[in-house]
């Protein structure tokens, strides 16, 4: 079965924000909880209004829209999952001449939340589901 074939009063349960990459397309009511770019602006004290959501999660990544993005001087904040190349596209936007931070946010809002920063020049390892951060945001990298 499919999500959409559900029975009227079945219930469907998902974490974070339903419109910002969840289930917020299928009827019926939507109660919403924080979102993973709400919690990663807020640990980064990064505006909201500075950063472009993408999600690749579950989909195919389009680099050019990302630096397209980058070089128009907005920040980045991508959903990714094991498929995503951070380091590929790291390395795209180091010769396109745009050297940016790069913060790396796994398990936000849970006890094993952690946080790694770096650079488009030495990004912080990412693998599995994980928010990332990418612009001009002047954060120290984790050591």
């Amino acid at each position: 079965r499919t999500l959409r074939e559900l029975p009227p009063e079945a219930v469907v349960l998902s974490t974070g924000d339903p419109m910002l990459s969840g289930l917020g397309y299928l009827d019926g009511e939507v109660v919403p909880g924080i979102s993973s770019m709400q919690v990663a602006c807020a640990r980064l004290k990064v505006s909201q209004l500075k950063v472009i959501p993408i999600t690749v999660h579950g989909r195919s990544m389009d680099p050019e829209l990302i630096l397209e993005e980058v070089a128009r001087g907005k920040g980045i904040f991508l959903l990714v999952d094991d498929s995503t190349d951070l380091l590929g596209l790291c390395r795209l936007l180091e010769e396109r001449g745009l050297s940016r931070d790069v913060a790396v946010l796994t398990d936000l809002g849970y006890p094993e939340e952690e946080i790694r920063k770096g650079t488009t020049s030495n990004p912080p390892p990412s693998k599995g589901l994980a928010s990332i951060m990418i612009g001009d945001f002047d954060f120290k990298p984790t050591p």
